[in-house]
């Protein structure tokens, strides 16, 4: 039946028909109804003004609703259903893909697009929120404004997105991107396969890296088994953690794990390098292996070892041995200071000035005494000196003299008094006298005055250190 002007009925059955200005109906049973409808196939129905239903039991229910695909349905107000059993049941909504595999039983369909301005493409997608997005076998949009792409892709947080396999993202404003991919803490991101985002404003960055504490992050990989991501401990799990590299894991508040294997148990801890660890609170390790093991401790280079509250090791290999030590290098280590002569140093300095010590084991102190100490001291030191040296000449002094007198001794003893016979008037003698090394010469001569007296002297001298006596005299006899 063709009821209205420019109506238009092709085909057999009672139900069906044209009504309604410009309407068109082509098939058994197909029905228009309302101007500008157009219903094209068996069954199919397009009740509203300027609706399409296009296809076996197609139905278009809704102004400008067009429904394309055996059993689709496209009952919301400019809706569009594409594909077999695909439903578009919302105001601007849009189905696009096979709805269901069951066509025996229609109304069991829960797929489509349902919502407001929504949009399902693929077979079994759903969008049951205003401004929602489906693409992909089985995908769902359940959240206001989300987006989901990809087989079995969910975003059910308001403003999400889910894109890959099995992605999830059910908070605010969740982003989860990857294959298994999770972003379930509220304004959270997810990118990379069977990566988790759990915190609140958490990021996880990388296969199978997990962000499960408030602004938490991970980066890198998470567990070398992407199959089993629900045994995976690494990653930042802490509020304001960060954890980069693959096995990184940073578990205390606001701690920071970089490099693989790395790990960050202390609250405000740091751990930087493969294998490093910082499990102290505001512990810090840097370096291939470092561990800063205590609170407030600090490790700086390959293996080195901070073992003690508020201690420090600086260096390969370098390790403390009690708290609030600083332990640089090991035994094998040298060390250079290049400024520390400069005039800047030097500058610097104040107070007074101490000398720095230390024992076998390398363990620095300060002595004692002071620079100004070993000025005292080279003072006193060097009058001593002088003192020594007056009483060094005093002493050569001594033994010239001493010398002198040996030689003195040996004149003497040249000097023996001349004989003069009875019956001689003058006599001369020559002597040679020596004593303690000490050698002289002496000559001596005796006249007879008269037979009752006779003068007589002599002279004598040194032979090494030219010493020169003499003596005179007169000898009575009766």
């Amino acid at each position: 039946m063709a009821s209205g002007s420019s109506a238009t009925a092709v085909g057999t059955g009672s139900s069906g028909g044209a009504y309604g200005n410009a309407t068109t109906a082509v098939g058994n049973q197909a029905t228009a109804i309302d101007s500008g409808a157009s219903a094209f196939g068996a069954s199919a129905r397009a009740g509203a003004s300027a609706s399409t239903a296009v296809g076996p039991s197609a139905n278009a229910s809704s102004q400008y609703s067009t429904a394309i695909g055996y059993l689709t349905t496209a009952s919301g107000e400019n809706a569009s259903a594409f594909g077999a059993d695909s439903m578009a049941t919302a105001v601007n909504a849009a189905a696009m893909g096979t709805g269901t595999s069951n066509t025996a039983s229609p109304l069991l369909n829960t797929y489509g697009a349902r919502a407001d301005n929504a949009t399902a493409a693929g077979w079994g997608s759903t969008v049951t929120a205003t401004n929602g997005s489906a693409y992909g076998t089985m995908s769902t949009a359940s959240g206001a404004s989300a987006s989901a792409f990809g087989h079995s892709a969910t975003a059910s947080g308001d403003y999400s997105a889910a894109v890959g396999y099995q992605a999830t993202a059910s908070g605010l404003s969740d982003s989860a991107f990857g294959n298994g991919a999770t972003a379930s803490g509220g304004n959270s991101s997810a990118y990379g396969a069977h990566t988790v985002a759990s915190g609140l404003q958490s990021s996880a960055y990388g296969v199978g890296s997990q962000a499960t504490g408030f602004q938490a992050a991970a980066f890198g990989t998470g567990t070398s088994d992407p199959g089993n991501p629900a045994g995976n401990t690494y990653g930042a799990r802490a509020n304001f953690a960060t954890a980069m590299g693959a096995a990184a894991t940073a578990s205390g508040g606001a701690s920071s794990a970089v490099g693989y294997g790395a790990t960050a148990s202390g609250d405000n801890s740091a751990a930087y390098g493969r294998e490093s660890t910082a499990s102290g609170m505001n512990a810090a390790a840097f370096g291939s292996g470092a561990g800063a093991l205590a609170d407030s401790a600090t490790a700086v280079g390959s293996g080195a070892q901070a073992l003690h509250a508020g201690a420090t090791a600086i260096g390969a290999g370098a390790a403390t041995v009690r708290a609030n030590q600083i332990a640089v290098g090991t035994g094998s280590n040298t060390y250079t200071l290049a400024g520390v002569s400069s005039a800047a140093s030097n500058a610097a300095q104040t107070g007074p000035l101490r000398f720095v010590t230390t024992d076998q084991a390398g363990n620095l102190g300060t002595s004692s005494f002071d620079p100004a100490s070993v000025q005292i001291l080279d003072g006193r030191v060097g009058a001593l000196e002088n003192r020594v040296g007056a009483l060094g000449n005093s002493v050569a002094n001594l033994q010239r003299d001493v010398r002198r007198g040996y030689e003195g001794t040996a004149i003497a003893l040249a000097m023996a008094g001349a004989s003069l016979p009875d019956n001689k008037r003058f006599a001369v003698s020559a002597n040679f006298g020596t004593f303690r090394g000490e050698n002289g010469f002496a000559a001596t001569a005796a006249i007879r005055l008269n037979e009752y007296s006779f003068l007589h002297g002599g002279i004598g001298v040194g032979t090494s250190r030219g010493g020169v006596g003499g003596r005179a005299g007169i000898t009575f006899a009766w």
